[in-house]
């Protein structure tokens, strides 16, 4: 899934139209129309601003996954820093927590 697709796909989750995401995000329907139908080459600033009213960090847009982890990079950056001062054996304690979780959530 490419980058446009996941902001489509983003969009349409969160049953917006393209005239509400461009009021959302300070840009007009026509330009998010066109980003959206991949009919321009949009400016990152534009590209910031829809993951900004998406609820999506710009990292998490374009990570190789086709799955967003966390909506809000907010709780990303305080799930890294929260784990920063746990010691080894508690990192991998909660690397195994997680993985275990992941693979019951299937």
């Amino acid at each position: 899934m490419n980058y446009i697709e996941k902001l489509n796909a983003l969009r349409i989750s969160k049953n917006l139209t393209f005239r509400q995401l461009g009021l959302l995000c300070e840009l007009s329907e026509s330009s998010v129309k066109k980003i959206l139908s991949a009919k321009c080459a949009p400016l990152v600033s534009s590209i910031e601003k829809l993951c900004a009213a998406l609820d999506i960090s710009l990292s998490e847009l374009f990570c190789p996954s086709d799955e967003i982890v966390l909506e809000n990079s907010l709780k990303t950056t305080a799930l890294v820093s929260a784990c920063a001062s746990l010691s080894i054996e508690a990192k991998n304690h909660l690397l195994w927590f997680a993985n275990n979780i992941r693979l019951l959530s299937k």
